[in-house]
């Protein structure tokens, strides 16, 4: 195998990470929560989005590589999905504070949640596994 070609897209995603960060801390620091507007409030959303995507991409990934998994394709698509579904919960829950309704039974319910949609991506992958079954003879 010539390397990782998965690389260039982490590198993508690394990069919007950083950006995200950038953007989240502009933001904080320039912005007063009290006197903003919705499109204030989207940035900083889109932005959360965007960095903790990033973050927990590139964790799975790492993590998944290190546990020995050598199928790269799969091994990033899997880390996409499970990125995502993390930094939904977590953005909900940041949703959830600024609108102050959050307890630790609604973050209970998100990550519940969040959990439930990585098993089921995860079994929905393993599912649709070709390789293994056995060959029909005709």
């Amino acid at each position: 195998m010539r390397g990782l070609p998965i690389t260039k897209y982490l590198w993508g995603i690394w990069f919007a990470g950083i950006l995200a960060l950038a953007a989240l801390i502009l933001i904080i620091v320039n912005f007063d929560p009290y006197i903003s507007d919705w499109p204030v409030f989207a940035l900083l959303f889109a932005s959360f989005f965007i960095l903790t995507g990033a973050l927990a991409v590139t964790l799975v990934y790492v993590v998944d590589i290190k546990r020995g998994a050598v199928d790269y394709p799969v091994l990033f698509s899997e880390s996409v999905k499970l990125g995502i579904i993390s930094s939904v919960a977590v953005t909900a829950i940041l949703y959830l504070q600024m609108l102050h309704i959050l307890t630790w039974w609604n973050s209970l319910i998100v990550i519940f949640i969040a959990s439930i949609l990585g098993i089921f991506t995860k079994q929905a992958n393993e599912g649709t596994d070709t390789k293994n079954l056995p060959s029909r003879k005709d």
